[in-house]
């Protein structure tokens, strides 16, 4: 277990000494490395090698794994071109154009059709939720897109869930209330027919997170960004949404369980006894809060829990409770295919992906 973060120093009326506050500022300010950091391990990155994807020349700002295959979006102007990699080294095949910019993309468990996010702003330099919006579905063989929701003005979609058999879709959306307000719904469609099948009540301020065998976990939406009060359930066509107990994150393999807690994080492996993780460092404590608003773990292979931490991203090792850094690259916090081994980083403008152990 990692050492607890040091109590705060301070005077009597709370207000920080100047001393000491000069002293956290230069700790704060110094560059984490494995002789500054004992915590950073001095092996290899856990991505040593991360590997360029080639995109032709393109501006691509979307990217997902979809089953063997790599999908992304380079939005030019009012519309975007839909690319796939057979191979992220070999330059993507363009697979169609769609009107509007595309603002997020969910691949389907089964790996062969991607939901779309799609707005359309009236100024291409801001995207407003004010902006029309639409949910379209991309079949990967045969390049057709169908339309699931057409192009509403305000309608604010994002969060694209698939469930797992890959036959539904919850989507957040707003909608207008009696009083001419408009609230937070989370839509479940027919991703085949893309009829609504069930949707939360408004007053209830929800967004999906992810499903899981016994229906799809919730979370209360925070005007501030975060995540407020206790995590839901929804099994829909059977009730509302109700509070649940707080949820445990499996690693793609089911080996490790985390959850997230005010006081930083418990892990478990198999049915073993849960040890704690907690901060030791005010930038540990930043990267743990900022994780327990989203609580959504990025997961790199079997073991491995990405945390933002300042402005690197390091890998927590779950079986030894110890850091690691993810990759010798600027990279963000990485985005994962199903089993998690393979990773996509973004370095600036620049996508990389590697391998996970």
């Amino acid at each position: 277990m990692l050492a607890c973060a040091p109590p705060e120093h301070g005077s009597t009326d709370g207000a920080p000494d100047a001393a000491v506050q000069q002293e956290n500022d230069a700790e704060d300010a110094t560059p984490r490395t494995p002789q500054s950091d004992p915590r950073l391990s001095t092996r290899k990155p856990l991505v040593p090698g991360p590997r360029p994807i080639a995109t032709g020349g393109r501006a691509v700002d979307q990217l997902t794994w979809a089953g063997g295959r790599l999908v992304g979006a380079d939005s030019q102007g009012d519309s975007s071109v839909l690319l796939v990699w057979d191979d992220p080294e070999q330059v993507p095949r363009e697979l169609t154009r769609i009107p509007g910019r595309v603002q997020g993309l969910a691949a389907a468990p089964d790996g062969r059709r991607v939901a779309i996010e799609a707005a359309y702003p009236s100024d291409p330099a801001v995207w407003s939720l004010d902006d029309p919006a639409s949910l379209v579905v991309l079949d990967l063989d045969s390049g057709r897109v169908r339309t699931l929701v057409g192009a509403t003005r305000g309608a604010g979609l994002r969060g694209a869930r698939w469930s797992p058999d890959s036959t539904q879709l919850a989507i957040l959306g707003l909608e207008e209330t009696q009083d001419e307000s408009r609230r937070a719904v989370v839509r479940i469609l027919d991703a085949n027919a893309g009829t609504t099948v069930a949707k939360t009540d408004p007053a209830l301020r929800l967004e999906p997170q992810r499903w899981s065998r016994d229906g799809l976990l919730l979370r209360r939406l925070d005007p501030m960004g975060g995540a407020g009060g206790p995590p839901y359930r929804w099994r829909p066509g059977k009730g509302e949404p109700q509070p649940t107990d707080p949820v445990r994150w499996p690693s793609p393999d089911g080996r490790f369980w985390v959850e997230a807690t005010p006081a930083g994080l418990l892990v478990r492996q198999g049915k073993g006894r849960s040890r704690a993780f907690e901060p030791g460092s005010p930038q540990d404590a930043e990267a743990l809060e900022a994780w327990a608003r989203s609580a959504q773990p990025a997961w790199c292979g079997t073991h491995h829990l990405a945390i933002q931490v300042a402005d690197e991203v390091l890998a927590l090792d779950l079986s030894t409770m110890s850091w690691r850094p993810l990759a010798p690259v600027g990279a963000g916090l990485p985005r994962a295919d199903r089993s998690g081994h393979r990773l996509i980083l973004q370095a600036g403008a620049d996508p990389w992906w590697g391998w996970a152990p």
